[in-house]
């Protein structure tokens, strides 16, 4: 299994073939132009759903805030330097985080870096190259934390300067709060794979080590402060313990004493009542949600719940008046003294029940609630009527916070946008850029496509500037637009054929587009499909599989069948350079193993692999077609002689999700995951050595493609970015 879900995301990687050298009379280390050629916007829709049409749900009207109609280009969210042996860095980077500071005068965004910007301008103030996960303004609003792999690095809000860099005593930190007086951060950490145990500690921004470190938690959920600073609640589960394992711990903030505990059904969410006397938790039970007394952990009441689906985040409204919660399906609303529901919310838009949203935020009058939702949409709903109010559709990061004042709501959809609350007008915008999931070169070598769940982008290769790019809205209820997989320029260069999923009955589908207006050119959507694989590089042909497994070859259209594999179900199918050749992985049958297809004369051969590897799952072959790569089971990379059914080597590394192929067929390129952030290593074929790894990346690479001459290597990375890397001839034997 763990070799055909790294064989999934090798599928689908593009072999383009051209001739020209881009890098021709250019500077090796060239720096983009400040100011790019604006992008032009093309739709590949004939029609465009209206951004200001009402989303229709189970209680009220939800306005979808109007699309900003800002001139391009966007501000970038992030200048990254150019790496070391980098042409050029194409895109902004995604946004994975936004926070206002408490006087509202500023805007922290974390992607690629740090950076901090005048929020009512957009004026950059000060950015650093650090890849923060989680970013939090200190209440007094002169500092500002991000939490950066297992370390909270502290900096100066106005300025940058680094103050502190805290690094967790046992592995990644998931989670940190700022102590209401400023000078403390709490850090605690999940039970870790490795079977190391949670811990909570705490860290005095002025002295920069731990003031006290408490170890085998368990799985520590979440920590919170009371309002006047002097304790710590936190939740957590002991996995060790048979029977009931969940607590709540009471903390003295200052000595880390354990003041109290108390069972409860399950780890969960925390929050303070705001004069500090209660505590209510999100612990799971089916009787109601717990008020406890704050001193003794003892149960006061119990908010009445119907069903709420995730024992989702909870929090005390400023005014200590409510409670609000979120379970997937509904926000609750509860009267704080009775424990009686004021409204419930319907919200669901079909968030997977393991995807949980950040906590919910409330505005200081106490009169919205706002609601953000990593893989779902942010909202915003009125306390009063209990209506959705506003719904920031779109992609995988809903999140919606609101000014201190009360006069701004900035929501984060994969781009920053800040919107006036009495009007919901847009008042300002940055722009990001989504993960990159593949990448083409054109057949001049000049140009480059890359696809995301944005759509596609058409890059200037020679200027790193983008062209145009090519978006596909759906329909008003959809909570995702087109999603790109795969990219292949057809021979013509006129049209783009690609594997995508979006909308139903496109999930997945294939279509061509026309290059000059971005209209779909025909379309075969896969609705009997289990999955689509791949496109010939040539454009010709398109591979899926229907859902019994079985491999199906069929023209452009999906009508003219050209090969089906009947009889047995087949896995992971990848086609030579030439568009002559499939290779992919029979799993029952009589002669299970990996199978060589020649599409043109029907005859199948099988490479011996199955005595030394049982598990091969095809991806990719060599430029010559001579070699196969295919995955073991054990996430090796191999590499096989077709003819002679020989291993010519083996890379023993796990970390590698894709893979591309020099056209001169001498060096491999193979992007990597791992906690340090994406290398690409590259395997000298000639000489059957690794090259040193190549750098610039600072999440996982998910794409690479070489310029048809070689002389370039594009890898797109799950940063939103994408590096033009010189690539140098590969050493002779």
């Amino acid at each position: 299994m763990k070799a055909m879900r790294i064989a999934i995301r090798l599928i689908g990687l593009a072999w383009v073939l051209s001739a020209c050298d881009p890098l021709e009379g250019a500077t090796p280390y060239l720096v983009p132009a400040e100011s790019p050629t604006p992008v032009e916007a093309i739709s590949a829709e004939t029609t465009t759903p209206s951004a200001t049409s009402p989303v229709a749900l189970n209680v009220g009207t939800a306005v979808i805030p109007p699309t900003p109609t800002f001139a391009p280009p966007l501000p970038s969210a992030f200048s990254r330097s150019i790496p070391k042996g980098a042409y050029a860095v194409l895109g902004a980077g995604t946004i994975d985080e936004a926070a206002i500071s408490p006087d509202s005068a500023y805007l922290a965004v974390a992607n690629a870096g740090v950076v901090v910007y005048r929020l009512d301008t957009f004026e950059r103030v000060w950015s650093v190259p650090v890849r923060a996960r989680q970013l939090a303004w200190s209440p007094d609003g002169r500092l500002l934390a991000g939490q950066y792999g297992d370390a909270v690095v502290v900096w100066l809000g106005h300025t940058g300067e680094r103050v502190q860099f805290f690094e967790h005593p046992e592995g990644i930190a998931p989670g940190f709060r700022w102590s209401p007086d400023s000078q403390h951060i709490v850090t605690w950490s999940l039970e870790s794979a490795q079977g190391m145990s949670g811990y909570l500690a705490m860290w005095r921004i002025d002295l920069g080590g731990p003031t006290f470190a408490i170890p085998d938690l368990g799985h520590v959920e979440d920590a919170e402060w009371s309002p006047d600073g002097q304790t710590i609640v936190s939740s957590r589960s002991d996995y060790k313990l048979i029977g009931d394992n969940s607590f709540l711990d009471l903390w003295n903030a200052s000595t880390g004493s354990r003041l109290q505990e108390v069972a409860v059904k399950s780890e969960g969410y925390l929050s303070w009542s705001p004069d500090g006397s209660q505590i209510v938790a999100s612990d799971g039970d089916p009787q109601g949600f717990p008020i406890l007394d704050a001193h003794t952990l003892n149960t006061v009441m119990s908010l009445q719940i119907d069903t709420l689906r995730g024992s989702g985040n909870v929090a005390w409204s400023p005014n200590g008046e409510m409670v609000a919660a979120y379970g997937i399906d509904d926000v609750w609303l509860w009267d704080a003294v009775s424990g009686t529901i004021v409204h419930r919310i319907p919200v669901s838009h079909g968030l997977p029940y393991f995807l949980m949203p950040e906590p919910l935020s409330w505005s200081a009058d106490s009169k919205l609630v706002l609601l953000s939702r990593y893989g779902g949409n942010g909202m915003v709903l009125d306390v009063s009527s209990g209506q959705l109010l506003y719904n920031f559709e779109d992609h995988d990061n809903g999140q919606v916070m609101i000014s201190a004042d009360g006069r701004l709501i900035v929501s984060n959809t994969g781009t920053v946008t800040v919107w006036r609350v009495e009007n919901m007008q847009p008042v300002n915008q940055l722009q990001g850029t989504a993960a990159i999931d593949t990448l083409a070169f054109g057949h001049d070598g000049a140009t480059l496509f890359s696809g995301s769940r944005f759509g596609i982008t058409q890059w200037d290769v020679v200027n790193a500037v983008p062209v145009r790019s090519y978006y596909m809205p759906g329909p008003d209820d959809y909570q995702y637009k087109w999603h790109v997989y795969q990219i292949v320029l057809t021979p013509d260069n006129e049209t783009l054929a690609l594997s995508m999923s979006g909308p139903r009955p496109c999930f997945p589908c294939v279509k061509t587009m026309a290059l000059a207006t971005g209209a779909f050119a025909s379309d075969f959507s896969a609705t009997t499909a289990f999955a689509v694989s791949s496109w010939s590089p040539d454009g010709r042909y398109i591979l899926w599989y229907d859902p019994d497994g079985h491999m199906i070859v069929t023209d452009r259209t999906g009508q003219d069948r050209a090969y089906t594999v009947e009889d047995v179900p087949t896995f992971g199918g990848v086609w030579s350079t030439d568009s002559k050749l499939i290779a992919y992985q029979q799993t029952m049958g009589d002669q299970p193993g990996v199978k060589i297809l020649n599409i043109e004369s029907g005859e199948i051969r099988t490479i011996n692999v199955g005595n030394v590897t049982p598990i091969a799952t095809p991806v990719s072959f060599s430029p010559n077609g001579r070699y196969l790569i295919v995955v073991n089971d054990k996430g090796d990379i191999e590499c096989w002689n077709i003819q002679k059914s020989t291993r010519m080597f083996t890379i023993r590394d796990q970390s590698i999700t894709n893979l591309a192929w020099s056209p001169d067929g001498k060096t491999l390129a193979m992007g990597t995951a791992r906690a340090d952030g994406g290398k690409i290593l590259l395997w000298d074929v000639v000489n059957a050595k690794l090259l040193p790894p190549i750098e610039g990346h600072t999440d996982q690479v998910t794409a690479l493609a070489f310029s048809p001459e070689g002389n370039f290597l594009a890898s797109g990375s799950a940063d939103g970015t994408i590096i033009l890397w010189v690539m140098q001839p590969a050493a002779q034997p």
